[in-house]
């Protein structure tokens, strides 16, 4: 089971008070036998240059590690997929005034969202905006033999790269087995688990998201204070 994130942002408004800032588009969670669950967006959000402009895209587990220590070192079922780090703001909870109860959801009938149920924390914008963003990564997967010698040259693993894998015939060797090997029995299928070094969240959705010209205006609104626009974190899984 996958795990996401959930955002709310507000403001802190000239009278003292915490207020909402809705986002520019309206996504709606729907249901068919042929796709399943997903998502659907507003015309706007169709638009080829809002991607990534008003949310932060996808699933990413260094980002919810670096965030918040959700998923830290390890992907689907538990799979390492690098070593824990240290997370920037984990552990706040939520924070005062937000209208939200204990399992994420909305005490006010125009706030149309769920914020997820655990370990909800936040940060204001100035805080995200200085966080560690070239924070390294040391990644660990594994790789087909076939790819390895690529990987050696490069440093860094292809496309083809996993958390773990299994089936018939499949045998992981370390770095150190894989090249001690003499012989190699043609009923086995060879995956080298390697590691390697990463940045990766200068690229991320969300590092594009806290920098996007809608998080700018949310800022001039409130008079340029980033202490003053706050980022509510929740998650599901």
């Amino acid at each position: 089971m996958g795990t996401d994130i959930h955002l709310y942002v507000d403001r802190l408004t000239d009278l003292g008070f915490w207020e909402w800032v809705k986002p520019p588009y309206k996504r709606e969670y729907e249901y068919n036998e042929e796709k399943g669950f997903y998502y659907t967006y507003s015309d706007w959000w169709k638009r080829e240059d809002a991607e990534c402009q008003y949310d932060p895209c996808g699933r990413n587990y260094e980002i919810f590690a670096f965030l918040a220590d959700v998923r830290n070192g390890y992907g689907f079922a538990g799979v390492p997929i690098f070593k824990p780090i240290e997370p920037q703001f984990a552990g706040r909870g939520l924070p005062p005034g937000i209208p939200f109860d204990e399992e994420g959801n909305s005490l006010e009938e125009d706030i149309n969202m769920w914020l997820g149920y655990h370990d909800f924390t936040w940060a204001t914008l100035e805080e995200l905006r200085n966080a560690s963003w070239r924070t390294h990564f040391k990644q660990v997967g594994v790789i087909p033999a076939d790819d390895y010698q690529e990987f050696k040259k490069l440093g860094y693993p292809p496309r083809g790269w996993s958390g773990g894998i299994t089936g018939p015939g499949i045998h992981v060797f370390s770095e150190k087995e894989y090249t001690s090997l003499k012989h190699l029995d043609d009923e086995i299928e060879p995956y080298i688990k390697v590691s390697w070094g990463d940045s990766p969240l200068l690229q991320s959705g969300f590092y594009r998201w806290i920098y996007s010209d809608w998080m700018d205006n949310v800022v001039y609104s409130v008079g340029q204070d980033e202490n003053r626009v706050r980022i509510t974190m929740g998650f599901d899984s």
